[in-house]
């Protein structure tokens, strides 16, 4: 619970590995009273969601868990109203539809406060998730739409450096990704990664294939025109000469095709031994 808040409030801290109790509680009680006019009655139940050990220093917490979970959170409201006294303030929220129900709640509890102080809250949620807090006459919602094919290749056109793709590799990033902006650019960096392309100066080219054919043999059964039971054989040397982002093939040539179909009397071929297609 409270993840998002307790990253925060770790890397405003700065607390590192080798950091014991005490120097935690050092860099603790100094980020909080930044904000906190009352810090020595705050510590210790900020120290507690860090869990960091009071022991020696303040007294433990004489609270049953709800009482503890409500001063807690309204501790972490006042952490804010406090910075905001100093400066006006920006809080950033991604993918909040992942977010713990107490982490809403406190949002929730945050975002009541706003129409009073000069804080931006900018929340970002997927279009599922039913965010308490746009119930607020101050809370505005917009929602944004899948990117056009131009917005995409400008994404695709960063993570490049500028370098053009092949039109057909381009063309499957923005198919695959269908518009949706970290798709496009994790897509995009695997494909960069991948070794499907080479660097060739101002534009990334398709690697050449050096696959060796491999033969292929398959069986199957059917009916034939007569209806009666016949079993299919294939056996051909293939070659894949293309393939998509993940490796799949979508060309290939198959030579010294046989393709025959057997009964018990005997077999027919259905192709010229030898024949090549693609």
């Amino acid at each position: 619970a409270l993840q998002p808040f307790i990253d925060q409030l770790t890397r405003a801290a700065g607390f590192q590995a080798s950091d014991g109790a005490d120097r935690k509680l050092d860099k603790l009680e100094a980020v909080l009273g930044q904000a906190v006019a009352d810090a020595a009655t705050v510590v210790p139940l900020v120290a507690a969601l860090l869990s960091i050990d009071t022991a020696g220093r303040y007294p433990a917490i004489d609270l049953g868990p709800e009482a503890r979970k409500a001063r807690t959170l309204e501790a972490l409201a006042n952490r804010l109203t406090g910075l905001a006294a100093n400066q006006p303030v920006l809080v950033l929220f991604e993918d909040a539809h992942w977010i713990d129900p107490t982490s809403t709640e406190l949002l929730d509890l945050i975002a009541d406060r706003l129409q009073r102080l000069p804080v931006l809250l900018v929340v970002t949620f997927r279009p599922e998730f039913r965010a308490p807090w746009t119930r607020f006459a101050h809370a505005t919602s917009l929602s944004l739409n899948r990117l056009a094919r131009g917005q995409a290749a400008a994404i695709v056109a960063r993570v490049t450096g500028r370098k053009a793709l092949p039109d057909e590799v381009m063309d499957q990033i923005l198919a695959k990704t269908d518009g949706v902006p970290l798709f496009v650019e994790e897509l995009a960096k695997t494909v960069i990664e991948s070794g499907l392309l080479t660097d060739a100066g101002d534009r990334y080219a398709l690697a050449l294939s050096t696959q060796t054919k491999t033969r292929v043999e398959a069986r199957g059964s059917a009916r034939d025109a007569f209806h009666e039971d016949v079993e299919l054989r294939y056996s051909a040397q293939v070659e894949v000469l293309a393939t998509d982002l993940v490796g799949a093939p979508v060309r290939e040539r198959h030579e010294n095709v046989d393709l025959r179909y057997e009964r018990p009397e005997g077999s027919n071929s259905l192709f010229q031994k030898g024949a090549t297609f693609e």
